[in-house]
């Protein structure tokens, strides 16, 4: 059948479909240009600590989001020097240091589950108290407000578990009362010394 052939109720309808397609793919070119290429988790680092506060980041699997961690975590020094200079924001900042931190975390996690299961808590609280031991006592230390408060640390984890499988969530909550656990532990052990 050839256009000439439709009646004009069914010219209508194609011209419609033909406009809701058009303005699809429009739409979709535009998310796409807008989008671009990720960072690449070698470059800049400036970049790097503005993109962990946007939603495509948030939307990055963990997979995906482990290499910006890995390098926001081997770079702290730098990331002070650039909220120094006003090259990122405080919220910026903490964000990045929130990655960092959860990235060791989760290193820690993956440790803690290499171990026997009848062992891993015994271990974790040895750990805990040979890191008391070696620390030296200090006085407090200066509350920097750029920091990550344990609010910021409750709230930054809390949005991060969220999209977490069921399982996951659960060794990583498992973990964490197992971590306060054995640093309770190793207190209570050096402050009987």
């Amino acid at each position: 059948m050839s256009l000439k052939q439709l009646n004009k109720p069914q010219k209508m309808i194609i011209s419609a479909i033909g406009v809701v397609v058009l303005a699809a793919i429009c739409v979709g070119g535009a998310i796409a240009l807008k989008s671009g290429p990720l960072p690449e988790t070698s470059g800049d680092l400036i970049t790097i600590a503005k993109f962990t506060k946007t939603a495509r980041y948030n939307r990055l699997s963990e997979i995906d989001k482990m290499s910006y961690m890995k390098r926001l975590r081997r770079s702290s020094n730098e990331l002070r020097a650039a909220l120094s200079a006003g090259q990122i924001t405080q919220g910026e900042y903490r964000e990045a240091v929130l990655n960092g931190w959860m990235s060791r975390q989760l290193d820690h996690m993956e440790e803690y589950y290499s171990m026997p299961a009848a062992t891993r808590d015994k271990s974790l609280t040895a750990t805990y108290i040979a890191k008391t031991k070696a620390s030296p006592v200090t006085a407090p230390a200066v509350i920097d407000p750029a920091t990550p408060t344990d609010d910021d640390e409750d709230d930054f984890i809390r949005a991060r578990i969220r999209t977490w499988p069921i399982e996951q969530r659960e060794q990583w909550e498992t973990y964490r009362s197992a971590a306060k656990a054995a640093k309770t532990a190793a207190k209570a052990a050096s402050a009987r010394k």
